[in-house]
């Protein structure tokens, strides 16, 4: 009993002790560590293990890193720090942050090579998913080599090792986790084997402890999944297009002829890795759709990767995520077999080509392909090309979103902060610390300064009336100009976001401060539009002043503005989305109805509204909206339906981030509610209305999606007031929020008013027309953020909103000449 006791005893205190040493070495070495548990003491597996797969079925080697960068591993918490690579070989310093990878691993094989300082840990982390605990082993030269923790739980005490004979020479590691047993070796000897819950998956993390450690050739192998394709006909595959469009040739898909369609899966994958191998005629165009809905489009409903046989490289070369974010590498081989790698888990999406890391992405973060499906078909693009594919494999992994740690908040690059607004109005729903400011200038001297700006912040409009002359940018306090554009050139000068704008909407960023400075320019008004960037929020430090030569953009901001612009010109607006659809019968409203179209409890956000009514009733104010959240007594916006989808009269589309036409008319600005939703609609007019129907996007929020709770209860919630013709009040709103919207009709033109915002008068709009207040002059026009038809003009402020504090009012100097006009805001609950 005695020696049952003591056994146990030297067990607890070396668990304890082991626990300790990953902030300090213990000072006496644990006699556990000279005793190998029983599955230690295996000598026949001292050598190799088995392989994951009979030699006929061998998996792919994949390279975890790419040689000189550490996309991929960038999705803890915190930035990255005190890690650099180069020419494949990643080193850190003291004390590192964890780098922490979108895989998640189950029956795995890892193999590396790695080296450390004296003093020195390597810790690879294995996070669970399905629990809180992390298995990690540590990697370090001479004693206890291999020490692994799993949770509070000691698994292995590690071995001695030796270091390598010569100077620059690193150890060679190998990793398995097979078959319910998880085992390390190290320069070909085993430090250990044990027993491990077979269903158990994990999240993979690397970093290093009291000092410099080295890594290279990180190469992870895993079991192929199961066929998807039989090799001898296309049963399990169809098309809404022609099934005859592809065949079966030596067991390969093929494509035969024309059919303008995807050829796809009757199954629906949700997690999994896919494998394939493909070859495609040179200059040949096709994709790989993943996560479709039955009856969607990849690049815009799910995801397509491309495949693509053109020479250079660009934004879609293959495996760009189609329009939104372009490869990080090219390493496909024209006219020759590529072997294709894609990993779908959570919103984490990586993918290799002939074992190279060429794409990696949470789309969480990614301001388009965060609305995706995160199920649905798998299939091939009939774009014309001569694509054969084969070995085609699935391995489906448990459903789930993957690590927690992927979704938590975190810093971001400014840009993206501002320029997603245009496609996820949400934003501007949060109180996110940026504030916008607008300089307006009448210049008539030789040179004169325009604006003096305060950073950290950035420019994202600037506009000239009558372009003349040249503008100099001053950056951070510069004695010289960094910048000199002719001001008849700005859009070609200056990097622009995609659309049409009246001026150039950019992004010029700075740290500290821009002076912007007008020369020989004459006669000529000047409007300058920015944003900055509360010091201490969680976007100042990631704000980079402008460089020339080099995109202020992250990697695919600009590709995904250009696709969601070109994409609601088309009529698209993510029609099957992954969210929740409610929808009303077709209404009948006679005079003096209000009848209940759409009515849910708890809370979400509206992502988009669709109308479906006879197009007349758009050149009228007979028909209503009334939208009511959190159970108010009043509606939040109550407005005709012309208003609120201006623009939109005669059902023609235009390039634009807000609404668009296709089977209806859709409005695309964020609706948050936090305790229940209803939609009315209402006939104000003298007769019946028929056949009007309306549909929502909802997204339901959850802790997963919009976390932590009391943020988003605490967002700011859309209001609409209308106000019919007369009157000297524009637009008048009270509360703390931001002024994102003005819908007037044209008669309204000409006005002077004043901007008085917290019961200040703003000094800078005296005596603006509305023509200056809605940048446009011409009677006809429809562009990306404004336009002027069929008797009304608009203007959406999504990338400089006002903001206010206590009140916000707008009012016109001829009293009574004013038309309709209904006024926008993002105001707090």
């Amino acid at each position: 009993m005695f020696f049952r006791f003591a056994c146990c005893a030297l067990v607890c205190l070396f668990g304890t002790l082991a626990l300790a040493q990953e902030n300090k070495e213990p000072t006496a070495k644990p006699n556990e560590e000279q005793k190998a548990t029983k599955e230690e003491q295996q000598p026949k597996q001292e050598a190799s293990a088995k392989p994951i797969l009979a030699p006929e079925a061998q998996p792919i080697e994949l390279q975890l890193f790419r040689p000189d960068s550490l996309v991929g591993w960038d999705h803890g918490e915190d930035a990255i720090s005190g890690w650099k690579i180069n020419s494949g070989k990643l080193t850190s310093t003291p004390d590192a942050s964890e780098l922490l990878s979108g895989l998640v691993l189950n029956e795995f094989e890892l193999s590396f090579q790695w080296r450390c300082d004296d003093q020195a840990a390597l810790i690879l982390n294995f996070h669970g998913i399905d629990s809180d605990n992390t298995l990690k082993v540590h990697l370090k030269e001479g004693e206890r080599c291999g020490l692994t923790l799993d949770g509070g739980d000691f698994k292995s005490g590690g071995k001695t090792i030796e270091a390598p004979a010569e100077k620059d020479k690193l150890h060679q590691a190998v990793i398995r986790r097979q078959q319910g047993k998880f085992s390390l070796h190290i320069d070909e000897k085993q430090i250990y084997q044990f027993d491990i819950d077979a269903n158990r998956r994990f999240g993979f993390a690397i970093q290093s402890k009291r000092g410099a450690a080295q890594l290279a050739n990180v190469v992870l192998k895993e079991p192929l999944g199961a066929s998807i394709f039989n090799g001898n006909d296309l049963s399990g595959w169809w098309t809404p297009g022609k099934l005859e469009s592809w065949g079966v040739e030596n067991g390969e898909l093929i494509w035969v002829a024309g059919g303008g369609s995807y050829i796809r899966t009757e199954k629906q994958y949700a997690n999994y890795t896919l494998s394939f191998e493909y070859t495609i005629n040179p200059g040949g165009n096709s994709g790989v759709g993943i996560r479709t809905a039955p009856e969607g489009w990849p690049s815009g409903d799910g995801m397509e990767l491309q495949i693509y046989d053109k020479p250079g490289f660009d934004k879609h070369s293959a495996m760009a995520i189609y329009g939104n974010l372009p490869p990080v590498a090219r390493a496909d081989k024209s006219g020759q077999y590529n072997q294709v790698v894609i990993k779908a888990h959570g919103r984490q999406i990586s993918a290799w080509i002939n074992g190279e890391l060429v794409q990696q992405a949470n789309t969480y973060w990614e301001p388009e392909l965060r609305h995706r499906n995160l199920q649905g078909w798998i299939g091939f693009q009939d774009h014309g090309a001569k694509i054969r594919a084969r070995n085609i494999r699935v391995r489906e992994e448990v459903t789930g979103l993957g690590l927690d740690q992927w979704y938590a908040k975190r810093e971001e690059p400014a840009a993206r902060t501002v320029l997603a607004r245009l496609m996820n109005t949400e934003r501007l729903a949060q109180d996110d610390g940026v504030t916008s400011n607008t300089h307006l200038l009448v210049v008539s001297n030789k040179k004169q300064t325009v604006a003096e700006l305060e950073g950290p912040g950035a420019v994202v409009q600037l506009s000239i009336r009558k372009p003349n002359g040249k503008l100099q940018f001053y950056f951070d306090g510069e004695k010289q100009p960094r910048l000199t554009v002719d001001a008849k050139d700005l859009q070609k000068t200056l990097p622009h976001v995609p659309g049409h704008f009246n001026g150039v909407v950019t992004y010029l960023g700075y740290e500290q401060s821009l002076k912007i400075v007008a020369v020989d320019v004459n006669a000529s008004s000047i409007q300058v539009d920015s944003v900055q960037f509360s010091r201490g929020s969680v976007f100042s430090g990631q704000v980079q002043t402008y460089s020339p030569g080099e995109s202020p953009l992250p990697r695919g901001l600009h590709s995904a503005l250009e696709y969601r612009s070109f994409q609601m010109g088309k009529g698209t607006v993510r029609q099957y989305d992954p969210f929740d659809r409610l929808a009303s019968a077709k209404l009948t409203l006679k005079p003096g109805d209000s009848l209940n179209a759409i009515n849910t409890q708890g809370r979400g956000v509206v992502q988009w509204l669709q109308l479906n009514a006879n197009s007349k009733l758009l050149q009228n104010n007979d028909l209503w909206i009334e939208i009511t959240t959190d159970g108010e007594s009043l509606p939040a916006v109550a407005a005709p339906v012309r208003y609120y989808f201006a623009g939109m009269h005669a059902g023609k589309n235009f390039q634009n981030y807000t609404v668009t036409s296709r089977g209806g008319i859709y409005n695309r600005l964020a609706i948050p509610f936090g305790d229940g939703l209803r939609i009315n609609l209402s006939n104000r007019g003298n007769k019946e209305i028929k056949d009007v129907q309306l549909t929502a996007s909802v997204e339901i929020v959850n802790d997963k999606n919009r976390s932590p709770r009391k943020q988003f209860n605490e967002a700011m919630r859309l209001r609409g007031i209308y106000q019919a013709a007369g009157g000297k009040t524009i637009i008048s709103q009270t509360g703390t929020g931001r002024w994102i919207g003005l819908i007037l009709e044209d008669r309204s033109f000409g006005t002077k008013q004043q901007l008085t915002v917290d019961g200040k008068e703003i000094s800078w709009h005296v005596a603006r027309t509305t023509e200056d207040l809605l940048g446009s002059s011409q009677k006809e026009s429809r562009n990306s953020l404004s336009g002027r038809s069929a008797g009304l003009a608009w203007r959406y402020y999504l990338l400089t909103p006002m903001e206010f504090q206590q009140s916000i009012e707008l009012s016109s100097d001829t009293p009574n000449k004013l038309g309709g006009r209904l006024g926008l805001f993002y105001v707090k609950p």
